[in-house]
């Protein structure tokens, strides 16, 4: 008997579509709104994914000048995915190297 199947297992495809909600509501303004979805798929979604949207968050901390949230956000991206270039970019333009 296998065990009760994940948050990522019942969710599917639609943590890909609530990821995409949130770039949609960051290009109208509601970063808020965005920052919290963000981080939601974050918790939840695969390592892909919740780099990509940790950095995404990170891009909304930054524009907001909480570079040092930011920068802790981006190395959270690195660790969930070491190859997410967005991350490593956007933390070299923050004047952190990653490692």
């Amino acid at each position: 008997m296998s065990g009760a199947p994940s948050l990522m297992m019942l969710l599917g495809d639609s943590l890909e579509a609530v990821y995409r909600e949130a770039g949609d509501l960051e290009e109208r303004g509601k970063c808020f709104q965005a920052f919290h979805l963000l981080l939601r798929v974050a918790e939840v979604g695969p390592p892909p994914l919740a780099a990509r949207a940790l950095n995404n968050a990170a891009v909304i901390l930054s524009e907001h000048g909480f570079e040092d949230d930011a920068r802790e956000l981006l190395r959270s991206a690195l660790r969930q995915d070491a190859n997410c270039a967005e991350a490593r970019e956007n933390l070299a333009c923050l004047g952190e190297r990653s490692s």
